[in-house]
């Protein structure tokens, strides 16, 4: 009797471990989760502070392009919650830049020009910047 009630006591013991490591899990995985962007702030504090905000956020349109061909921009993302607009996160040897509120129209026309310099200079430049309070 002795016997079985300690290999009982040691089974309930390690299943009770094995739930507490599910549960743990459990948790970390849901906090991981992304934010739902119908939410996200249409200002921010710095570009810094963008920077972080954005990859808390998971969007409808989240594309790349190769930039390969570019001689000074590195990379170019393009984040949309509604497809409509977005933000445009382009990188370069020096710095990175965030315009807000580009639309998909002049998205599509960027990864597709022959020359992005020059389609960023004309088209987005100035043209959508990112909102600091």
């Amino acid at each position: 009797l002795i016997d079985l009630l300690s290999n009982f006591l040691n089974r309930t013991k390690r299943n009770f471990m094995k739930s507490k490591y599910l549960i743990v899990f459990i948790v970390i995985l849901l906090s991981c989760k992304k934010k739902d962007c119908k939410n996200i702030s249409t200002s921010f504090k710095s570009y810094s502070a963008a920077k972080v905000e954005l990859k808390k956020y998971s969007f409808k349109i989240q594309e790349n392009t190769n930039t390969e061909q570019s001689s000074w921009i590195r990379s170019i993302e393009y984040l949309s919650c509604d497809g409509k607009v977005g933000f445009l996160v382009m990188r370069t040897d020096e710095q990175e830049y965030l315009h807000q509120n580009v639309p998909i129209k002049i998205w599509e026309q960027f990864k597709n020009s022959r020359s992005f310099g020059s389609f960023y200079n004309m088209k987005i430049k100035y043209k959508y910047q990112l909102s600091i309070e």
